[in-house]
């Protein structure tokens, strides 16, 4: 058994825009899956956890900004280690 992927369109009534092409005498099985378009609502916008965020800023020179000082960056990444183990 081999696996051809199609991918048919339908016009505003539900035919088809273009008829495939089939093998002659062939015995053919198909599964039809809507391919729905994506919208707005579908996707969300990834927004960082509310710890990570109060670390950088967006800033226009530097894509990330640091807004801690290195001494409470080395804290907080001692702190993650700590959990980890």
């Amino acid at each position: 058994m081999q696996a051809h992927r199609l991918i048919l369109e339908t016009n505003q009534h539900g035919h088809l825009i273009q008829q495939p092409q089939l093998p002659a005498n062939a015995k053919l099985e198909a599964i039809f899956l809507l391919l729905e378009e994506k919208t707005s609502q579908t996707f969300q916008k990834h927004r960082p956890s509310a710890r990570l965020s109060q670390l950088y800023l967006k800033n226009d020179e530097n894509l990330f900004k640091p807004t801690i000082s290195d001494a409470e960056m080395d804290a907080f990444m001692e702190r993650t280690a700590q959990q980890i183990e």
